[in-house]
Formats: C-alpha cells, structure tokens, sequence
C-alpha cells in the first residue's frame, strides 16, 4: 500500500467519523423507528474517492452531497443486511 493511498483512506476514515458525529442528533429518532444508518467508503480505486451513506429515504434530506471535500453517495436501505465483498462493484442508478 503506499503512503498516498494510505493518507487517502485514513482521510476518509476520519471524516466518516466527523460525519457520525454530526449525524448524532437523529440517533434518537432512528432509536424510536428502529432505523439504522451505515457510512462507509469506496477508495474507487484512487480515482474519484467517496463517501457512502446507506440510510432509510426518510434521512436523506440530512446527508450532505459533499463532505470534507468527499462526494456523498445516498443509497437507501431498508435495515436489511448488506453483503460487502472486496471484489464486488456498486453500481448507483
């Protein structure tokens, strides 16, 4: 891995963290529906880095379009359980 690469990641990591942090305050209303939300990101191969934010639709008005510079992707979920795997492609519509 180089050292680019690696800033790259540890970038997005910490602003993943800060957009937890700013996110808290619907944690209770996410407590009272029983919703969730799952922010992680896609390096896109060093090309074009983003963000992900896997919510309900009815959070979307609340996730940013950019973040610390990072596009935002919004894909909606349902809660349901999400299969991640290193050679897997997400596609957005």
């Amino acid at each position: 891995m180089s050292s680019v690469y690696a800033k790259i990641v540890e970038m997005l990591e910490d602003s993943i963290e800060r957009l937890q942090k700013d996110l808290l305050p619907l944690e209770q209303q996410m407590l009272v529906a029983d919703d969730g939300i799952f922010i992680t990101y896609d390096d896109g191969d060093n090309n074009n880095p983003f963000i992900i934010v896997y919510s309900p639709d009815k959070y979307r008005a609340y996730i940013p379009k950019k973040y610390d510079g990072w596009a935002v992707k919004f894909i909606e979920w349902n809660g349901e359980d999400i299969q991640l795997s290193y050679d897997q492609t997400i596609s957005f519509n």
